[in-house]
């Protein structure tokens, strides 16, 4: 007899077993079961939230006890690394297992690839899929998918392609999740024609809207607004094209600056009984960015059709105001962003910052920036200089380099430490020479800290005559 009174091979012990696997997978408590039916020993693996570390714990300590425990009871707790991405871990615990004479299945294989996959692992997730095939454990679709996944959230095409050819190789046939996870590497990586090529191969009885709403990210990533027409017709014609479809051509033409496809989309959205949603009317208002009223009004409208808007919403419509040098109306709405439930952000601050051409007003936003605890940064500095420049406030600009002074080790320059010479330049340009000497000290320490940083050197030479 095995432990608890059970034999291993008897159907209780086998129930035990279906029971403690549901508990390790779903949000039930092992306690949710009869306490008859689940031994202690896999109650102590599979209760929920135990990490698992605490885990592997437990059947170290039944080696110990030589009371070993099983694959199925391993696998649970390969499983819990997979949950933590630590491919280590669960890559370890196989190979214990190995060491052990627990000889490890196809689920505790599927398993650790999931944890090395899951880890951005791909290189050992796919070792472990050649040792399974070594030791003739045939793969599955759900040992495929957990590579393609990982190809899809890094964005690597070949990867996914090498993928799809293998499983055909092995004679695994791969399903919806397969091809769409294969999209999803083409469209983070901006790769329409790919995305094609796998679409074409890809049956058409197995594609959902998941699929050419993948397919036509993967084209509005690349700019081809064509084929994500086409897309969208094809789409319409073989299912219903949901919110995500329309939303993502929207943001293609909002990027193009099609200003009027844009809006006309949105106006076909409505009519085809969709209701748009923010992101819709978000990439709306960013293409309406050039013609400030007309943003507004979108604004508007989404408050009409009782669609809550964002803070990218607001942001765009800032970004708005600032191209067409309405600082007030920036201003304005930054004050009504905590009205409506709100916290502005880093970009928020910075674009009512880049509307303004008032020393005054700029002080005015970096007070209520710290009162809120929005961290300023070099773009930040730089619009505010900026502002200094162009009214000649010599006193402000004091203020703000012995504020960046301050803050110069907690701020990280790179690419913007061009722009941000450039700005101090202007400042010295407009203001009195008077107004120079008083604040003379502090700019030095700036300049200083300034060229002593990696990024500006770098730059620097960059511009250096050969």
């Amino acid at each position: 007899m095995g432990y608890g009174g059970l034999c291993p091979n008897s159907p209780k012990r086998k129930i035990a077993k279906i029971a403690a696997v549901l508990c390790s997978m779903t949000a039930f408590s092992s306690h949710a079961w009869p306490e008859c039916s689940v031994p202690m020993r896999f109650q102590e693996l599979s209760i929920q939230g135990a990490s698992a570390e605490k885990a592997q714990e437990k059947l170290l300590e039944m080696w110990e006890r030589r009371t070993p425990p099983d694959v199925v009871e391993c696998s649970l707790v390969i499983h819990r690394w997979a949950k933590q991405k630590d491919a280590d871990g669960a890559t370890s615990l196989l190979h214990l297992m190995r060491e052990r004479l627990v000889m490890p299945d196809v689920v505790s294989y599927n398993s650790a690839v999931n944890a090395c996959a899951r880890g951005s692992c791909i290189h050992q997730a796919v070792a472990l899929m050649e040792e399974m095939q070594f030791y003739r454990l045939m793969a599955t679709e759900v040992s495929f998918n957990s590579i393609l996944h990982a190809c899809a959230r890094s964005g690597d095409v070949a990867r996914a392609q090498e993928t799809l050819a293998e499983m055909a190789s092995r004679r695994c046939v791969p399903g919806s999740i397969s091809y769409n996870s294969a999209l999803g590497a083409c469209a983070k990586a901006g790769d329409s024609r790919t995305a094609q090529r796998i679409l074409h191969e890809m049956p058409r009885f197995l594609r959902d809207v998941v699929t050419y709403n993948t397919a036509l990210n993967a084209a509005v990533q690349e700019g081809d607004l064509a084929t994500a027409e086409d897309l969208l017709a094809e789409l319409q014609q073989d299912l219903r094209p949901d919110v995500i479809s329309y939303s993502s051509l929207i943001s293609g033409y909002a990027k193009a600056a099609l200003t009027e496809r844009a809006e006309s989309m949105l106006e076909e959205m409505s009519k085809s009984g969709i209701r748009p949603n923010a992101v819709a009317y978000n990439a709306v208002i960013d293409a309406l960015s050039g013609t400030a009223e007309e943003a507004e009004e979108v604004l508007k409208e989404m408050r009409r059709q009782e669609v809550l808007p964002t803070i990218v919403s607001y942001n765009s419509l800032l970004k708005a105001f600032a191209k067409a040098a309405l600082p007030g109306e920036a201003e304005r709405l930054l004050h009504e962003l905590p009205k409506v439930r709100l916290q502005p952000n880093a970009i928020s601050f910075n674009t009512a910052l880049g509307a303004s051409l008032d020393a005054r007003c700029s002080l005015r936003l970096f007070q209520e920036m710290t009162e809120v605890e929005v961290q300023p940064d070099v773009v930040s500095f730089n619009a505010a200089l900026n502002a200094c420049a162009a009214t000649g406030e010599g006193e402000a600009a004091r203020c703000f380099l012995e504020e960046m002074t301050d803050r110069w080790a907690v701020l990280c320059p790179g690419h913007l430490a061009g722009t941000m010479v450039d700005s101090i330049e202007m400042v010295m340009i407009t203001v009195s020479i008077r107004e120079i000497l008083q604040f003379g000290a502090v700019l030095a320490h700036l300049i200083v800290s300034l060229a002593h940083s990696a990024e500006f050197s770098a730059l620097d030479a960059a511009h250096q005559i050969p």
